[in-house]
């Protein structure tokens, strides 16, 4: 709602309203979780962005975790884990590993003479 200054008020229903995210629920879990992604992340090789790859899926870390004795609720679904980890800036890639360099032709006709 717009008042005559321009100012938009919102109501303490908007507030409040909608459901916590997992992590603001269950802050011990969220915890153990960043410390198995940590365990497995690699840093972009660019080092241009904070973001770190894992290998980790999100099935593994729901074993983990339930290994760590979280069951119940406190432990999500595969598809809201893999989102979960996105928000803790864990992204669900292969690692790319490092490509041997193509020998070039030049290289090659130079060492057969």
């Amino acid at each position: 709602m717009k008042n005559e200054t321009g100012i938009v008020c919102l109501g303490l229903q908007s507030v409040n309203s909608g459901c916590k995210k997992w992590e603001e629920r269950y802050p011990i879990v969220a915890q153990s979780l960043k410390e198995i992604a940590e365990a497995h992340a690699q840093q972009n090789p660019t080092f241009n962005n904070p973001i770190a790859y894992t290998r980790l899926t999100a099935a593994e870390a729901i074993k983990q975790l339930r290994n760590l004795g979280y069951n119940g609720e406190e432990v999500p679904a595969a598809s809201t884990m893999a989102d979960i980890l996105n928000r803790l800036g864990y992204r669900l890639r292969k690692v790319v590993k490092a490509k041997p360099k193509k020998k070039s032709r030049r290289r090659t006709l130079s060492s057969r003479i």
